[in-house]
């Protein structure tokens, strides 16, 4: 069977559905968070923004990246802004753990 690039389109979109995210430009935050859990977002970092700032709305599924000194992570993860902002990691696309979850020192910036 010779797989046209319709077909090759339709299963595509198929298995990406639910896992489309959003990409907000020039955040970049703060967080003491540790370990390899949801995030709590702080300030924006100097010359940047904050997710809120860049338009991100509770429940948007966000592109994110994660720096911690050596550690980088980037994925996709769900932000809340009800009461305190936070991320939750969802789909981790690369890392420095082996594409798992680096674990987060508590004087991390994601952006």
């Amino acid at each position: 069977m010779m797989l046209t690039l319709a077909n090759y389109m339709a299963n595509l979109l198929e298995r990406m559905e639910g896992d489309i995210s959003k990409v907000y430009n020039l955040v970049r935050v703060s967080s003491t968070t540790a370990g390899t859990g949801t995030i709590t977002l702080g300030a924006a970092v100097t010359g940047f923004i904050t997710w809120a700032s860049a338009g991100a709305v509770d429940g948007d599924v966000v592109e994110y990246s994660i720096n911690d000194g050596a550690n980088s992570e980037k994925g996709s993860g769900t932000y809340n802004s009800s009461g305190t902002a936070t991320l939750t990691r969802t789909n981790i696309y690369m890392s420095t753990n082996s594409g798992s979850a680096i674990n987060l020192s508590g004087l991390s910036s994601t952006c």
